[in-house]
């Protein structure tokens, strides 16, 4: 046991110097005194006794100091700073967990985990003083190390004890909201006798909207003050819940931390250099789950970066990793070059195969995707040249593209001849003699060529050109969705299935699709003439293409935004359609056979459109007139109870999005748009989900079950 005896402030000075104590060597022995208490308890891990029976002077209000500017430097990301203060407010009051609590964070936010981990565990071991700020810290570092089980047992004992104050409960909070127990925090909250603070207000709220207790939730976080750190979140989320909107996350659950507060940027890096360099299995698992977590963090809160978050997901051998990236890929979330890195990143793994379609949400629509990786190789060869036949084959080339069609029909026939198993020849006389309108002896040597090598990107392709002249676009479209593009592929090779690819859309009336194939072409091959020849061609087509896409985008923009409206199954016709524009009313007018003089007012229109449709004879003659697709997709929404989630929907029934933007000149031909079109399905945030429904004032009708 130490003792720490002071000889009389104002009594001789035990050195002998004839000076009073105080004023002599009183400072020096007061710092020797911390140094060897702090010295001693550092010392002690193995001694359970001494925090019970050891006395040590404690300067508590210069601790408290110390401690309060080691705050300030962490808030400023100040780290070393901030550790040698909280250091010298441990050597102050060695016994007062606060610093040490503090000491432990800022090693934490360093990014040195398992060191933060062995001073918290110490510091609750030797200091017995009740510490729950210590212990729910100790639950995070668990978390973040993989040690969920040991975060679980120490959670439990964390909630278990009665908080002393309301910044104890906060931590309780904390806890139980990093393991997601929402339905453990408002009983816990709501058993508290005190005034409730800022953060308790948070994660009550945060609570109460995962649980769905939507008023509730939007009081507790109301209640977070202006100026505290987390106002700017509470205001957030409120805004969301009092419009009836989602969180707009991955999965769809309200967020009770930011990124930096799920994993601090020091330590996501070092986890990630760690689980890369890491060989043990265990430890790579234990590793992903936390940054799984703060991947996760990373793209709700829209931090940037983030197509290459989900190429480190798609990276990771883990299954939660996995299901992230499968609903990005599936889902709405994020935008267009998200989910198709999400999907390439299926791909890339095994999880998808390629050649398969699948299902994307892509340019406001659902589009059936399906991926084929390859690589540009300009040293990628379809086939060996035969031995000593390259100047011959340099002759014949020559000749072709010199447009010197009938001699270098010729050259090709003598290489066929010569090399009867070099295929690109047979693809190289089939040209020459396309241009000579020979297309009958054309498409022979191009089927030969195929039947040689089944891989030959360029018979194919040109195979479809000449059906295309011949208007056969169906059999050119077969063709074209048989080939494999080769995982290494010469960039004249890919020109070619790119500029095939272009004009089949055209002929087929895709001029968006065109677009996409020839921006592709020109990006792989840009000086082939072939690729200039269609841009050329194309001009101004494609800027016209350019402006229609606009015009749908903003579209899209319109539709998303009627989709936040929040409304009900029992709302009104006259609210459902009143954000219809007057063009969109006179369609529908047209749709119902409500005559509509195009010189009356919007609101005349509505009205006439509503009272036609609260008609059951009305509702009757519309149902008559729908096509078999209508009805079935009418049908899914009755069987739905009256509403579907709009994924759920488009997927089943497509989208509108290709409709024209008002009905008054032309009448929708999606089934989305003809059922909004005749005022039977109206799009709006239900339940805080986005849904299609049937306005109540027509379910109610016995036309429509």
């Amino acid at each position: 046991m130490m003792r720490f005896e002071k000889p009389d402030a104002y009594g001789p000075c035990p050195c002998g110097s004839g000076r009073k104590y105080r004023f002599c060597c009183f400072p020096k022995d007061r710092e020797a005194e911390r140094q060897s208490a702090s010295s001693s308890w550092l010392n002690s891990a193995d001694d359970p006794d001494f925090a019970r029976d050891g006395v040590v002077c404690l300067d508590l209000d210069t601790g408290g100091r110390l401690n309060e500017e080691g705050m300030r430097l962490l808030e400023r990301g100040q780290y070393d700073a901030a550790k040698r203060k909280f250091q010298a407010s441990i050597n102050a009051a060695p016994l007062i967990p606060t610093a040490h609590n503090n000491l432990a964070l800022v090693t934490f936010a360093m990014g040195d985990v398992e060191e933060s981990i062995r001073m918290q565990e110490q510091t609750l071991r030797k200091i017995p003083l009740e510490n729950v700020f210590g212990m729910s810290s100790l639950v995070h570092y668990y978390l973040a190390a993989g040690r969920r089980s040991e975060a679980e047992s120490l959670a439990d004992d964390v909630v278990r004890r009665q908080p002393h104050d309301v910044s104890a409960l906060g931590k309780q909070c904390d806890v139980l909201a990093r393991l997601g127990r929402h339905g453990a925090i408002l009983p816990l909250v709501e058993a508290y006798d005190g005034e409730l603070d800022d953060a308790v207000c948070y994660f009550s709220g945060m609570a109460a909207a995962n649980l769905g207790l939507y008023d509730r939730a939007s009081a507790y976080l109301r209640r977070v003050a202006r100026g505290s750190s987390i106002y700017a979140r509470a205001r957030k989320y409120t805004q969301l819940i009092e419009t009836g909107k989602g969180p707009g996350t991955i999965e769809g659950n309200w967020p009770y931390f930011g990124p930096q507060d799920v994993l601090p940027r020091e330590v996501l890096m070092r986890l990630v250099d760690e689980r890369s360099a890491s060989p043990a299995p265990d430890k790579k698992a234990a590793r992903s789950a936390i940054l799984v977590e703060a991947f996760a963090a990373l793209l709700n809160e829209g931090a940037g970066a983030e197509k290459d978050i989900v190429e480190c997901l798609g990276r990771m051998d883990y299954p939660r990793a996995t299901e992230l990236v499968k609903k990005i890929a599936e889902g709405t979330f994020g935008t267009d070059d998200l989910r198709l890195a999400a999907v390439q990143a299926l791909v890339s793994k095994g999880v998808w195969d390629g050649r398969e379609p699948h299902k994307v949400w892509v340019k406001g629509k659902w589009v059936d995707m399906v991926i084929r990786p390859y690589g540009i190789n300009p040293e990628a060869a379809s086939a060996p040249m035969p031995p000593g036949m390259l100047p011959l084959y340099e002759k014949a080339t020559i000749a072709l593209r010199k447009g010197e069609w009938k001699e270098g029909g010729k050259l090709w026939r003598r290489f066929i001849e010569q090399a009867p198993a070099f295929h690109p020849a047979y693809h190289n006389l089939a040209v020459a003699l396309m241009q000579q309108n020979r297309n009958a002896e054309a498409e022979t040597l191009l089927r030969k060529a195929m039947e040689i090598a089944p891989g030959y990107v360029f018979a194919p392709c040109t195979l479809a050109v000449l059906y295309l002249e011949e208007r056969r676009a169906a059999e050119a479209r077969g063709l074209l969705d048989a080939v494999v593009i080769p995982e290494e592929t010469h960039p004249e090779a890919m020109a070619c299935y790119c500029t095939a690819q272009t004009q089949v859309a055209v002929a087929e009336g895709d001029m968006a699709k065109a677009i996409g194939w020839l921006d592709m072409a020109a990006t792989v091959d840009p000086e082939n003439p072939n690729v200039k020849k269609l841009q050329s061609r194309l001009a101004l087509p494609q800027g016209m293409e350019k402006l229609l896409s606009r015009m749908r985008e903003r579209q899209r923009e319109k539709n998303a935004k009627l989709r936040e409206r929040v409304l009900s199954i029992g709302t009104a016709l006259e609210d459902c359609y009143g954000t219809q524009t007057k063009m969109q009313l006179a369609g529908m007018a047209r749709a119902v056979g409500v005559d509509a003089a195009s010189a009356a007012r919007k609101e005349e229109i509505l009205h006439a459109v509503c009272a036609a449709l609260r008609n059951p004879d009305t509702v009757r003659c519309v149902l008559a007139g729908l096509q078999p697709a209508d009805e079935a997709a009418l049908k899914a929404v009755i069987d739905s109870g009256g509403r579907m989630d709009y994924d759920a929907f488009t997927r089943a029934h497509g989208t509108d999005s290709d409709d024209p933007a008002d009905w008054g000149f032309m009448q929708p031909k999606t089934v989305l748009g003809r059922l909004k079109c005749r005022g039977l399905l109206v799009e709006a945030t239900v339940d805080r989900r986005e849904s299609v429904f049937i306005p109540g004032d027509l379910r109610l009708d016995p036309g429509l079950q």
